[in-house]
């Protein structure tokens, strides 16, 4: 949520507002770090980050990230907002979540006037985009990356579990992770298993999720920091560390990039959608190609 400047501070809001949001989505507050440009809550579902007046949020598992919409908007009005912004991954386990994109649109619509679509094939890895329709003029150096990535080698994932031996300190230099996060840094490992990091540096922002369960394994990257670096350039660093069989690349810039080449993966599909915030917004699915015979997996319980 991008606010207005005539807003008063986020920041300077108590601390309680933060802990009723992130509880409405059915989450909680573990840590935080923060500097003079921002605060940055680690959730024992995902992230949020809260600027003066910028708002990002980020929520995973069966939470209801809709419900914290309501709680927001229950202490600010629309008119607030220069922009929204609502995205939702496809679920692994579409099953077991409360809503699906399209009852959250809905309630939504009932507050913004807004567009509202698919990037990707429904058939495949994709993910939906809620984005006001308001004019808004985004700066220059305003630029955000996704990095989706599933299949993540899995000699790499068994690092993320609770390991008395090892400081998270040392498990981001043994797992390269050091090498993809600037400045300050916060990170959780889960009991039995998962992994969650902030990392603050000035105004930017860096976050990761590590989802390691033998099915369905899934592992996020965002950031915001290209000031001085390029999108793709990071994007190849990130995928050094976890080596994907296939990830979804989701940017948000003032302007668009040339299609990307990432080897060794192959580009699958790409799309662009210019919104009427004035971002352009380009959606990337790459692959490994696969080599060898496979083994189906089988499975030893009922999921």
């Amino acid at each position: 949520i991008i606010f207005r400047k005539e807003v008063p501070s986020l920041r300077q809001m108590p601390e309680q507002t933060w802990q009723d949001l992130v509880e409405a989505a059915q989450a909680r507050i573990l840590s935080k770090i923060e500097n003079e440009k921002m605060t940055a809550y680690l959730l024992s579902e995902s992230s949020l980050f809260v600027y003066d007046h910028y708002l990002i949020m980020i929520t995973c598992g069966t939470t209801q990230l809709i419900r914290a919409v309501d709680k927001i908007f229950s202490q600010f009005s629309t008119d607030d907002v220069e922009a929204f912004f609502y995205e939702r991954k496809n679920e692994i386990f579409p099953h077991e979540q409360a809503s699906h994109f399209f009852d959250d649109v809905k309630a939504l619509k009932t507050r913004f006037s807004g567009e509202f679509m698919r990037y990707g094939r429904e058939d495949e890895h994709h993910l939906y985009l809620f984005a006001t329709d308001k004019k808004y003029q985004p700066e220059d150096n305003d630029h955000t990356m996704e990095i989706l990535m599933h299949g993540v080698n899995n000699d790499l994932l068994q690092s993320f579990r609770p390991n008395q031996e090892m400081t998270n300190e040392q498990l981001r230099e043994k797992t390269g992770i050091s090498q993809i996060v600037c400045g300050q840094v916060d990170d959780h490992i889960f009991d039995p298993m998962g992994y969650s990091l902030n990392s603050i540096d000035g105004d930017n922002y860096f976050t990761i999720h590590v989802t390691p369960e033998r099915v369905g394994n899934y592992t996020s990257f965002e950031t915001n920091a290209f000031k001085n670096y390029k999108q793709v350039e990071w994007a190849k660093k990130v995928l050094s560390v976890f080596q994907p069989e296939s990830f979804d690349l989701m940017l948000f810039n003032p302007k668009p990039i040339e299609s990307p080449t990432i080897e060794p993966y192959n580009l699958k599909r790409f799309y662009r959608q210019d919104l009427s915030t004035g971002y352009c917004t380009q959606y990337f699915s790459f692959y490994l190609q696969q080599k060898s015979e496979q083994k189906p997996h089988k499975f030893e319980e009922i999921l």
